[in-house]
């Protein structure tokens, strides 16, 4: 198993203190933080106003516009509040196959960019919540918020439990049984469920949160270079299938890839969700650098 050091160099850490973690909007009821939600009666920046609704605070109610209008309007500031922060990370048994030459794999990459978006949180006081996933939930960790709890939470990463077929249907259903607000849910994986791309779909519509799907990719596996007679072993479930590797196959498994990538992204945009592609091959903190417009995590 890789150590906090080798998964997580002082030059990673260094890379991520221009990014920024921030939704659109917040749900009301978390500790002060800062992000930022709207809510009434609360906070000192003014947002808007709306029709007064019976259960408002009176104090919150716009004199001058029932004077101008004759009718009750409730004043809308702007509060800042934590963020939920829920990471899954995909931990089954092929993610740490092939290695790069610096010794990258997919697992280390996954915990790499979980490591990076849990910074970036908790430097900001938003709470953060690591799910593991493989052939079931694993987890989950502590909950932590607050920039003195990131190493505790590198050293828990790094001991995550792997090995199994993945599960992304389960993993998403024990977020949602999960009680908490409203936040946003970060999924990290290479996807290759053995369910195919229903199992996800499913699994997203489970969740109440904001999604990010991030996948990792390794160079050379859209067309992988197999030649003659084999005979094959998924690493995760021990199936074995014979194959001839002949050009007409990497066509043919080419094109299978395409028609993957084109169905997960379809599908992330019928969830509403982001979805971003980091190749193990570039850095971790540069691949995510470009998520960040102006400085801020589209959510």
């Amino acid at each position: 198993m890789d150590t906090v050091a080798q998964t997580f160099p002082a030059s990673f850490l260094g890379a991520l203190e221009p990014l920024r973690l921030r939704t659109r909007s917040v749900p009301t009821g978390g500790r002060f933080a800062s992000q930022r939600a709207r809510s009434k009666g609360a906070g000192i920046e003014f947002a808007d106003v709306r029709p007064y609704v019976p259960g408002d605070d009176l104090r919150a109610l716009d004199g001058a516009a029932w004077l101008r209008m004759d009718r009750l309007f409730t004043r809308l500031f702007v509060q800042e509040e934590d963020l939920p922060v829920h990471i899954l990370v995909d931990r089954s048994s092929s993610l740490g196959l092939v290695a790069l030459d610096d010794g990258m794999t997919k697992r280390r990459a996954t915990l790499q960019i979980a490591a990076a978006l849990a910074y970036i949180a908790l430097r900001h006081l938003d709470r953060v919540t690591i799910h593991g996933f493989a052939g079931g939930s694993i987890g989950p960790l502590p909950s932590t918020s607050g920039a003195s709890a990131f190493p505790t939470l590198l050293e828990r990463l790094v001991a995550l439990p792997d090995g199994g077929e993945t599960d992304i249907r389960q993993a998403c259903r024990d977020l949602a049984a999960r009680p908490g607000r409203r936040g946003m849910c970060v999924l990290i994986s290479d996807f290759l469920d053995p369910q195919g791309l229903d199992a996800l779909h499913e699994g997203l519509g489970y969740l109440k949160h904001k999604i990010a799907l991030i996948r990792v990719t390794r160079p050379g596996e859209d067309r992988p270079d197999l030649s003659g007679a084999l005979d094959l072993e998924d690493v995760e479930s021990g199936a074995r299938l014979g194959i001839d590797a002949d050009p007409s196959f990497a066509d043919r498994y080419a094109a299978a890839y395409r028609a993957f990538s084109d169905g997960l992204a379809t599908l992330a945009a019928r969830h509403g969700a982001l979805l971003h592609t980091v190749p193990i091959n570039a850095p971790v903190p540069e691949t995510l650098a470009t998520l960040f417009a102006h400085g801020a995590f589209p959510g």
